[in-house]
């Protein structure tokens, strides 16, 4: 390219991509001014085929030159007020003025952001803005621009080139770090834990309010209640009645001379005769027991047992 401008020439060495242009670039040096200058060149397509785009000091231009079509365009940089570009949605960029547009496409990135930025450097009155496919990505118009461009906010934990921990399906999770629970997830638990904790029952209940052996029913320690009539114990003469209904034999030693007196039948009650016991009797023990569990207050028993004692 000796042959060439010497702007021309070294805005053409700084190109990546130099492809097709060789023809565009000579007839360049036609459409400038006398003191308009190249500052920079990027390759393009214009107009349907392999084109060079050219930023000067007064203009932007198109040129498509080749065998077919010779086509040049051009708008002042003092009337562009609005450009698109953004290399990760497009490929291209284009120029909105007061006088019309100018769009090329299929510019190589490294190329057209030195151009955009040469250019936003000369006018910064130009507005960026992009238009985006229907259903593309949001995000910001200026996020991934040149060094003129305004850079996207990024958050702490989200910065570029930064590893993120991923979970791995069978590690071992590690016991230093909490895990994250949801509140309401964890208030859930916290209620249920308070709630099974009021409905268990202690491991040693109080036996103070506890009837004693032998006391009747409702008198903690053997003390009677007022109003309450006692209740003559179940059994045989040496027995005590337990809670179970059951009768415990008491250490006393057998008469060597007396005879044995004949066992009951198995599941009979006796009185405190050696008879059998009657009914009354029998629902009054049953009654004791009752209370003596906690089925019956002391009200509801002492009534029931007047009941019972007051029927012939």
């Amino acid at each position: 390219m000796s042959e060439l401008r010497r702007d021309i020439a070294e805005a053409a060495a700084r190109m990546v991509v130099t492809f097709g242009t060789r023809s565009a670039m000579r007839d360049l040096a036609e459409e400038l001014g006398a003191e308009e200058q190249v500052v920079e060149l990027a390759a393009c397509t214009y107009a349907g085929a392999a084109g060079l785009v050219a930023l000067t000091s007064d203009r932007v231009i198109a040129i498509r030159d080749d065998y077919s079509k010779h086509q040049v365009q051009f708008v002042l940089i003092r009337e562009v007020a609005t450009v698109d570009y953004d290399p990760t949605v497009h490929d291209g960029f284009a120029l909105f003025s007061s006088s019309g547009r100018l769009v090329v496409r299929k510019m190589r990135r490294e190329d057209g952001d030195r151009l955009v930025d040469a250019l936003l450097t000369r006018a910064p009155h130009i507005v960026v803005h992009v238009t985006r496919p229907s259903g593309g990505p949001g995000g910001s118009p200026q996020e991934r621009l040149g060094r003129h461009r305004k850079p996207a906010a990024v958050r702490p934990g989200d910065q570029p080139g930064r590893p993120q921990p991923r979970a791995v399906p069978g590690a071992t999770p590690d016991p230093l770090v909490a895990p994250k629970v949801p509140p309401a997830i964890a208030a859930q638990a916290n209620a249920a834990q308070a709630a099974s904790q009021a409905v268990q029952p202690p491991a040693n209940p109080p036996t103070g309010n506890l009837p004693g052996v032998g006391a009747a029913p409702g008198t903690p320690g053997g003390t009677p209640t007022a109003g309450i009539p006692t209740v003559p114990p179940v059994g045989p003469p040496g027995f005590t009645p337990g809670f179970g209904g059951s009768p415990t034999p008491t250490a006393a030693p057998p008469a060597p001379a007396a005879p044995a007196p004949a066992a009951p039948a198995p599941g009979l009650a006796q009185g405190a005769t050696g008879r059998p016991a009657t009914d009354k009797e029998i629902l009054l023990g049953v009654l004791a027991d009752l209370h003596a569990q906690g089925v019956l207050t002391a009200e509801e028993f002492a009534a029931k047992v007047r009941q019972i004692v007051s029927q012939p």
